[in-house]
């Protein structure tokens, strides 16, 4: 009889001590899939083979174990002193970013692009980035145009909205502008690549747009754009002078639209030196000539 309860007490120790191991190996089981251990189990490829097969000679790249389709990241190196790892495309078949060892060139190519997927450090203030050069922006060769036809008529009242394009700079850039004049003098509301000229007074005018790097102009004869525009209102009839704009170089008249309608006209006189102002005259042997008078002068 007591022989076969210490038979018994030793059984119920043995599987009261089992239980105990299976809930300890359980917890770490659980503790493994948690902090992502994946061990023991098969990688495929390794780490050395899978940073050889992608060319990866720095960073990461990512493997798979094969029975739990966990992944982990394989450490392929680091670069020399004075290298940078730069990322390659992956192909899709590891997740991981893949990289190899490059020297930035930011010695000849004082900016842009620094060969290695990054960029040079900036230009200074005043200057642009032109051919992976530090340059004055006007080597650039700018010239601005006005996208309207010469000639363009508004409606009375109706503001003037003008837009523009510029060659030789990225209009993105943000020290590129525009300054502008209504009939030689500064006006305008200059936003990005547009100007708007509001209560335009009826009549026939010169709009003029200079390119600006930090607010600076560049040569008008060169750089710039005029645009011929017109703003026409009602009229009563052929004899109506309330088409009258003042200015010394237009030509208006109350013209008839539709037999009932009808409204000023304008068109620029034949006289070619005739201005309002400088503007107006044209640029002879790279110098903008001068106005006087309402005439073209040296």
């Amino acid at each position: 009889m007591m022989t076969r309860l210490w038979h018994l007490g030793v059984a119920a120790v043995l599987l009261l001590a089992s239980a105990g191991c299976g809930s300890e190996n359980g917890d770490a089981e659980a503790e493994v899939k948690d902090t992502d251990v994946r061990e023991p189990g098969i990688w495929s490829p390794d780490c050395e083979v899978a940073c050889k097969q992608r060319g990866a000679t720095c960073g990461t790249v990512t493997v798979e174990q094969m029975d739990t389709g966990y992944t982990k990241e394989c450490d392929c190196g680091t670069c020399p002193a004075g290298q940078i790892c730069t990322e390659d495309a992956s192909d899709g078949n590891y997740v991981g970013p893949l990289g190899v060892c490059c020297q930035p060139d930011c010695v000849e190519m004082t900016c842009g692009d620094d060969g290695c997927g990054g960029t040079c450090p900036p230009c200074d203030a005043g200057l642009l980035c032109l051919d992976s050069q530090c340059v004055s922006p006007w080597l650039a060769t700018p010239v601005l145009s006005f996208n309207e036809p010469a000639g363009k008529t508004f409606a009375c009242q109706e503001q003037v909205a003008l837009t523009m394009g510029i060659q030789g700079w990225d209009p993105d850039l943000p020290a590129a502008g525009a300054k502008c004049y209504l009939d030689g003098a500064a006006a305008g509301t200059v936003a990005g690549w547009q100007v708007s000229f509001p209560a335009t007074a009826q009549g026939y005018h010169s709009a003029c747009c200079f390119p600006t790097w930090d607010g600076v102009a560049g040569d008008p004869c060169t750089t710039g754009a005029c645009l011929k525009i017109r703003v026409a209102c009602p009229c009563s009839g052929s004899d109506d002078p309330a088409c009258d704009d003042g200015n010394p170089c237009s030509l208006d008249a109350c013209a008839s639209v539709d037999g009932s309608t009808w409204e000023c006209s304008y068109s620029w006189s034949p006289d070619s030196s005739c201005c309002v102002s400088n503007f107006d005259c044209p640029c002879d042997a790279g110098s903008w000539m001068t106005c006087v008078d309402n005439t073209c002068a040296r």
